[in-house]
C-alpha cells in the first residue's frame, strides 16, 4: 500500500508543478469492494482490508473521496454530461477485470456489500477458474487478462 501512495503522491505533485491553482480534493477509482474508504478485497488486487483513503489524504494533506473504479467512472461520466440528479445510468468496465457501476435516480448504486459485481457472475458451472476463487465467472472469460491468455 505505501508504494502505491508514494507513487500517487508523486504523481500528483507532479500534474500540479506549475498549475495555477491550489489542489483542493482528490477523487479516486480503486477497483474490488470499497467501503468507507477501505479497499475490502480485489480479485485483480493483493489488498484486504487496505485504509487507502486515509493513506492518500495523509499523503496529500487534503480530502480524498474514494470509490469502486466502475462506481466512480459512472459518476464522472453522469457529472461531465451534465445529468440532472434523476437520472440512471450504468457503465460497464472491461480490462484487468470486469466491472459495473450503477447510478439510480442520481445516486451511486454500491450495492449490499460497496460494489455492483459484474465480472464475478457465474456463468458456467465448474468453468475457467477466476482469479476471486471462483470458477466460471463473466472475468474468467471475457476480462482483456482472460482474452490476452488464450
Amino acid at each position: 500500500l505505501a508504494g502505491v501512495v508514494a507513487q500517487v503522491g508523486a504523481m500528483v505533485r507532479d500534474m500540479l508543478r506549475g498549475a495555477a491553482a491550489e489542489l483542493a480534493a482528490v477523487g479516486v477509482g480503486c477497483p474490488g469492494q470499497v467501503v468507507n474508504g477501505v479497499v475490502k478485497g480485489a480479485a485483480n488486487f493483493p489488498w484486504v482490508d487496505a485504509p487507502l483513503r486515509d493513506a492518500l489524504q495523509e499523503e496529500l494533506g487534503v480530502p480524498v473521496e474514494l470509490m469502486n473504479d466502475a462506481n466512480a467512472a459512472v459518476a464522472a461520466e453522469m457529472w461531465a454530461e451534465g445529468e440532472s440528479g434523476d437520472q440512471s445510468a450504468a457503465l460497464l468496465t472491461l480490462g484487468s477485470g470486469i466491472g459495473l457501476g450503477l447510478i439510480l435516480d442520481g445516486k451511486v448504486h454500491q450495492g449490499s456489500h460497496g460494489l455492483v459485481e459484474g465480472g464475478h457472475m457465474v456463468l458456467e458451472l465448474d468453468g475457467r477458474e477466476c482469479p476471486c476463487g471462483q470458477r466460471g465467472c463473466a472475468e474468467a472469460y471475457a476480462s482483456a487478462t482472460a482474452t490476452a491468455a488464450r
